[in-house]
């Protein structure tokens, strides 16, 4: 993957390259965590520090966070 290609076109080939049952819920979770980080902002400017502050933020809502990084996991594997 390119030095500074944009979370937003990360996630979408990340998606697109999911198998189509996947692919849903997959975005659905990927997109929650482009409105908090920002989409336009280079997939390289990602950090743990960034994901452990998504993950506590989750926690603290009630949401699933630590399954919720599935997915950032998963496109942080792909994009490396």
């Amino acid at each position: 993957m390119a030095v500074d290609v944009t979370l937003s076109e990360a996630m979408s080939e990340f998606v697109s390259g999911l198998a189509a049952e996947h692919r849903p819920a997959v975005a659905r979770e990927l997109q929650r965590f482009g409105r908090w980080f920002g989409t336009d902002r280079p997939v390289r400017t990602v950090t743990r520090l960034d994901l452990e502050r998504y993950q506590s933020q989750q926690e603290d809502s009630g949401g699933g966070g630590s399954t919720r990084l599935e997915p950032l996991k998963d496109l942080d594997r792909k994009s490396t």
